[in-house]
């Protein structure tokens, strides 16, 4: 990581060489969670703010190598960013689409072929999707969110470089069944039409790889056409197939745990670091 450390360690907040802010919707708790792991080796000059909003509240916490600190946000998540003293912000916002309208197989097998793979052989009997339709029903969720263009709106007016972050890479089948039976979401409505977790169809693996990479390219262009960034996870985060490895497996199927968010905030760190050089 790169060295931020003043040249006064105990200099006020103001000192601080770097400040960074992770804002967004439920995969910022896993930053969070993750920055608590590594909080010990962050650079004695950086710090890192964390403002999510949920259903019903918005959490506020600002991690440094003094501690943490929580506090009481007043107002929306934008006009919080607006006012933040952060240089640098990462947005998370929505990003599981995919996963999630791709997990299940409700109709018949269906493939996309990205760009680069017109030779791989197609199954027969498998529904093609072209990625354009892929991309624009994800695109879609973006362009109708009137606070994500906000969001991104009320950094840049003060300065702050902006970058977009996405979820992470697809988990095997295996995990996928491991937590459908116990998260709320697919849980009750497995109930509503009578099915357990066993006798679902999951999307093939390398399918759900496809839609991710998908997911990626759309907010990537998105984020280009607002002026900002993209900061994808590491790559090292998922294995040969481009699945997510065990370690990073999270209690759901959207979500990576600490260590994933841990790795990001390093790789995010990183990049912001680099931009500020």
């Amino acid at each position: 990581m790169v060295d931020l450390v003043t040249t006064e360690p105990d200099s006020p907040a103001g000192a601080y060489r770097l400040r960074v802010a992770v804002v967004g919707t439920s995969h910022v708790l896993t930053m969070f969670e993750g920055c608590r792991l590594i909080r010990d080796e962050l650079p004695a000059g950086l710090e890192v703010s964390f403002i999510a909003q949920g259903p019903r509240r918005l959490g506020y916490a600002v991690v440094s190598p003094r501690g943490v600190e929580s506090r009481e946000p007043a107002g929306t998540l934008a006009q919080l960013v607006g006012d933040s003293s952060a240089s640098h912000v990462f947005v998370s916002w929505r990003g599981s689409q995919a996963n999630v309208r791709g997990l299940l197989l409700q109709g018949p097998p269906f493939d996309v072929v990205l760009p680069g793979e017109e030779e791989r052989a197609i199954e027969p009997g498998v529904e093609l999707i072209p990625c354009s339709a892929v991309e624009v029903a994800i695109r879609a969720t973006l362009d109708r969110d009137d606070q994500l263009p906000q969001l991104i709106a009320a950094a840049k007016r003060r300065g702050a470089r902006v970058w977009m972050m996405v979820p992470p890479p697809a988990l095997p089948e295996a995990a996928v069944r491991e937590r459908l039976g116990h998260e709320s979401h697919f849980a009750a409505r497995l109930g509503d039409i009578g099915l357990s977790a066993a006798d679902v169809i999951v999307v093939a693996e390398p399918v759900r790889v496809r839609l991710h990479t998908l997911l990626l390219r759309v907010y990537r262009k998105f984020a280009a056409d607002h002026g900002a960034g993209f900061c994808p996870p590491p790559p090292a985060v998922a294995d040969a197939r481009g699945l997510l490895l065990p370690r990073y497996w999270g209690r759901d199927v959207t979500h990576g745990n600490a260590d994933f968010g841990a790795a990001y905030l390093r790789t995010l760190v990183s990049v912001a670091a680099a931009d500020r050089a």
